[in-house]
């Protein structure tokens, strides 16, 4: 998807712009608007180069309907679209891509305390290579920096093994390997290729221009080899980062002791330690206990190894680390853990206010424990909503199955839709509910007549299972795997991974749209979304 539009508007850069992380907001005469995102470059050497990861915005950006994570037309094999184009607004977060999720607040706390710092983009280090990382001190991957090209992969290892520090502020980093073409005026690609779904079917397919996952064979370049770890899973909501090995130097001054746990700190995205195949031996700084989005338990790990050049390469294993360095979840103690790595990086001084030993972790808190538990119904896969039917029987969203289950009376579990499959096409809406299918469902509400809602929270989308023969499942809100922010009816609204759901009254429905961070209100009757 490109648009060729003829220009009509330009912004002119002074020579003088400071470097950082910009949002250019564009206001046609009516007020109607959004905002462009700029990252500002220069070439002077500074202590940190923060890297703005404009390649993962650019894949998850569904503009037009196509992106690779979306074929809204149905007319790629596999589902995903394989090529995406920077010619194009974004369609999230106002048009600002991913700017403002995490790497902002990590911008932010790096400016607050004076750190000397300049920026770039994954485009510009793939083009550029390690030349241009070796005037910096230490490089940075903050947030969500999934998308690498082979260029910035070979850039970034031949910049760590010349003694330079590589820090991961994220999760899921350098997980796919995309191809980039089609130069623009400044020499930066502007089309971007990963074939996800049917990596064979890549012309480039066994060359060294193929795409892929990096620790696929055909690749063979696991990012543990890089970062120290490496993505797992998905989380649905923020969950604890829990203190292991107190006495390394990542905690000096935080007042943090051993399990001790910093709320919402993993999310969304996670990694933990596979093989501990690094060219140094990594320390694990936090092991945190989790549960994905699809019931599984696990650890996110964050880990600090030191390669034979002497370059310190920390991997925070959570794509929500910036967010305990600003706004709302601000924790003077993840403050201190980041001033911690500079210094271990490159020795760079802890900012005065934050010299001080952070609060203390906050006590547990006392629980009325449950007297008795047993088990009602058991076999299914990861259940993650239930609800009680007017007949009395329950109906399970079993998230990792993609399916909604009915137990009955004696505990039998009974499939009641979904095929077990996920997909997010149409082709599989307004269909008989055992030829519906779901992606990771996580909510049900059934009405007083029988019908049941769901919140299929992958598809962003909440759908309807009529208590008809043949329980007929329609969406009758958001459309399939199109993420968003919209009020409106029917498939004009957009959700972003909606989850929870209540009765408000008996014609609206509330609904966590956790993506957005927002309460939002289904009229059943309209289908109205606000």
């Amino acid at each position: 998807m490109r648009c060729s539009w003829a220009p009509t508007f330009s912004v002119a850069i002074p020579q003088d712009a400071v470097s950082g992380l910009y949002l250019v907001r564009i206001l046609r005469g009516d007020n109607v608007g959004g905002f462009v995102p700029l990252v500002i470059r220069d070439d002077r050497q500074a202590d940190l180069l923060f890297q703005s990861s404009v390649l993962t915005a650019q894949a998850y950006n569904n503009w037009g309907g196509e992106g690779l994570y979306s074929d809204s037309d149905d007319n790629v094999p596999g589902g995903f679209a394989v090529q995406v184009s920077f010619d194009r607004p974004y369609d999230s977060d106002g048009g600002s891509g991913q700017m403002l999720r995490y790497e902002t607040l990590m911008a932010r706390f790096l400016e607050r305390y004076g750190y000397d710092v300049t920026y770039t983009t994954n485009l510009d280090v793939a083009r550029e290579g390690p030349s241009a990382l070796l005037r910096r001190g230490a490089f940075l991957s903050v947030g969500h920096d999934e998308y690498w090209p082979g260029e910035e992969r070979d850039a970034v290892e031949t910049a760590r093994d010349a003694g330079m520090p590589v820090l991961f502020f994220g999760a899921n980093a350098a997980y796919w390997k995309v191809r980039l073409s089609d130069s623009g005026a400044d020499g930066n690609a502007r089309v971007v290729t990963c074939y996800k779904r049917r990596p064979q079917d890549d012309p480039q397919h066994g060359t060294p221009q193929q795409t892929g996952r990096y620790r696929d064979d055909a690749i063979g370049r696991p990012e543990e080899e890089l970062v120290g770890t490496m993505y797992e899973s998905w989380l649905l909501f923020g969950q604890s980062w829990t203190v292991l090995n107190p006495d390394h130097p990542i905690y000096t001054g935080t007042g943090l002791r051993s399990t001790d746990a910093i709320p919402q700190l993993v999310g969304y995205e996670y990694d933990r330690t596979f093989l501990l195949n690094t060219p140094g031996r990594a320390a694990v700084v936090a092991r945190s206990p989790v549960v994905d989005a699809e019931g599984r338990t696990s650890f996110s790990e964050a880990t600090v190894y030191t390669a034979p050049s002497g370059a310190v390469v920390f991997g925070a294993g959570t794509i929500y680390f910036a967010r305990g360095l600003d706004g709302a979840r601000r924790d003077p103690r993840v403050e201190r853990m980041a001033a911690n790595i500079l210094k271990l990086a490159l020795r760079l001084d802890v900012p005065e206010p934050l010299q001080t030993p952070g609060a203390p972790a906050a006590p547990v808190p006392d629980a009325q424990w449950a007297g008795n538990v047993r088990t009602i119904a058991s076999g299914m896969m990861a259940p993650a909503g239930v609800a009680q039917l007017p007949d009395g029987s329950f109906v399970v969203a079993d998230a990792s199955a993609h399916r909604i289950w009915r137990v009955d009376g004696t505990g039998s579990v009974h499939p009641f839709a979904g095929d077990g499959h996920e997909s997010g096409s149409s082709t599989f809406d307004n269909r008989p509910g055992l030829q519906a299918r779901f992606f990771q469902p996580t909510a049900v509400l059934p009405d007083a007549a029988g019908n049941v809602y769901v919140a299929d929270t992958h598809n962003n989308a909440i759908r309807k299972i009529a208590n008809d023969s043949s329980r007929t499942v329609r969406t009758v809100a958001g459309a399939l795997l199109v993420p968003g922010y919209a009020d409106g009816t029917g498939s004009a609204a957009r959700f972003s991974d909606p989850m929870g759901m209540a009765w408000l009254d008996s014609t609206h429905i509330v609904i966590a749209d956790s993506g957005n961070s927002a309460i939002r209100s289904l009229n059943v009757t309209t289908g109205s979304v606000s």
